[in-house]
């Protein structure tokens, strides 16, 4: 299971959605605040198109964190022990799974990974 970064891959909002729908994925766009998440994880794929602002994302594991910039898309799988640092940033969320379906909390705690 793995997160990957690719560097611009995109040019813009709309050219975002247009990948994110290919894939028969959700999107969504809003701000992420400011935060250093607890670590966590999350029962669906992702894909992050970062619009403004920086990313990093740690790994539980202890492998090289990622940090993602605008124009980077973000691949993610599901049940990746990791947390989010960031002075807030917008971006393009696609998400594997209807936003109707997701459960709360979506940062599932380390716990209960099984």
């Amino acid at each position: 299971m793995t997160f990957a970064v690719t560097p611009d891959a995109f040019s813009d909002e709309a050219d975002a959605v247009r990948e994110i729908e290919a894939r028969g994925w959700h999107a969504l766009t809003f701000p992420a605040p400011a935060e250093v998440s607890e670590w966590h994880w999350h029962d669906f794929e992702a894909l992050i198109f970062i619009l403004e602002g920086t990313l990093q994302i740690e790994f539980e594991d202890g492998r090289d964190p990622l940090i993602c910039s605008p124009g980077c898309r973000v691949d993610t799988d599901e049940r990746v022990v990791h947390r989010e640092v960031t002075d807030g940033y917008q971006a393009v969320f696609g998400i594997s799974v209807n936003p109707a379906q997701i459960t709360s909390p979506i940062n599932k705690p380390v716990a209960e990974l099984v």
